[in-house]
């Protein structure tokens, strides 16, 4: 297979605006991090007498997809299959984002 490599024509600005945009999203999500951090659970409308439902469901869902990602990452070589192993690497790296979720154990 040739592969060719293009540039691709795209708007300058648009580039630096999305750029920015998601960047400031990211801030606010470290900043809540924080606050939630910071001030506990209860900030989110949870104490002691409400089941902590959400995150642990979260928790499970992340881990059972990197596991599911990490059976895709090891087809390639499980099965020795060429066309697999560009992908492996992506997938161990998904599979290493998704296996770093933790839950807070705030409740004092």
């Amino acid at each position: 297979m040739n592969y060719t490599l293009e540039k691709l024509k795209t708007c300058r600005y648009l580039y630096w605006g999305t750029f920015l945009f998601l960047g400031f999203l990211v801030l606010i999500g470290l900043a809540s991090s924080a606050y939630m951090e910071h001030e506990g659970h209860y900030v989110t409308g949870m104490n002691n007498q409400i089941v902590w439902g959400l995150p642990h469901i979260f928790a499970v869902t992340l881990i059972v997809i990197a596991s599911g990602v990490l059976n895709i990452a090891s087809m390639s070589s499980a099965f020795n299959k060429k066309t697999l192993q560009a992908f492996s690497a992506t997938f161990c790296s998904f599979c290493h984002s998704f296996s770093n979720c933790r839950l807070d154990d705030t409740s004092t």
